[in-house]
């Protein structure tokens, strides 16, 4: 399988950074080419919503037209069963699996014959599922698993951290909300230096001189909010509760 001991490295020093998804996989593709064997790289996210994952990033790019709407329930797709089970999986010949009929038809454009799939779990969160996908049979064997989950918690990292980013873009749209909009200005001119405690879910805030004090104002009626903190005159804004993420806003 080639070194295995920079690409972990470098997905931990420099990918986790990375804020775009598809940005993201094409930059991790071109590196875990020198850890892994695969044709196509997938990454499968979870959505709550609808309790299903969607493939959301397929590389190379010019397969990414697959990712348009292919969404499948838990137990319909190999990611799902991966979500789910927390388990590795390995399929060593797709022409001979019976399972999951759909997911096969769909992804059969793609030329795969086997691939590995393995979970992208934080502590507080399962993502989804990353795909080592290849063109030959039996690419992939239970020696190998140990080593490609150590880079799948790595992918998961990066992924993790490219989420914080777009939820960090959903906060700014909470922050052009009519209501937030009509509050501002006055913020801004009357409480410089304060702290504005949001809620990305509501878009409920507070205000205090004492950061932990506005987190308490809009816990205390949303207990398990998350909290996007704003300093009144500043153009950051970060995340209480987690590895904390700052970017500018205007």
């Amino acid at each position: 399988m080639g070194t295995r001991t920079g690409p972990c490295w470098l997905c931990r020093k420099r990918l986790s950074r990375t804020a775009i998804l598809s940005g993201l996989f094409h930059e991790l593709a071109g590196r875990l080419h020198q850890v892994a064997r695969f044709d196509h790289l997938g990454l499968h996210l979870y959505e709550a919503e609808s309790d299903t994952v969607r493939l959301h990033v397929l590389e190379p790019s010019e397969l990414a037209m697959l990712s348009s709407g292919m969404s499948f329930p838990i137990g319909k797709s190999p990611a799902g069963l991966v979500w789910q089970t927390q388990q590795p999986l390995i399929i060593s010949n797709a022409a001979e699996e019976t399972r999951w009929p759909r997911f096969l038809e769909q992804v059969r454009p793609c030329g795969c014959q086997s691939c590995c799939q393995l979970p992208l779990t934080r502590a507080r969160r399962r993502l989804g599922t990353i795909s080592f996908v290849s063109k030959q049979p039996a690419a992939h064997e239970a020696a190998d698993l140990s080593f490609l989950q150590l880079v799948a918690n790595q992918v998961a990292l990066a992924v993790e951290n490219a989420l914080a980013f777009q939820e960090i873009e959903a906060l700014k749209d909470k922050l052009s909300h009519e209501k937030v909009k009509d509050v501002r200005p006055q913020l801004e001119a009357e409480d410089h230096g304060k702290f504005v405690a949001i809620d990305i879910e509501s878009g409920e805030y507070a205000i205090d001189a004492d950061e932990l004090k506005a987190c308490r104002k809009v816990r205390k009626g949303i207990p398990d909010a998350q909290i996007w903190m704003v300093r009144v005159g500043y153009r950051t804004v970060h995340r209480i509760g987690s590895r904390q993420e700052r970017r500018e806003v205007p």
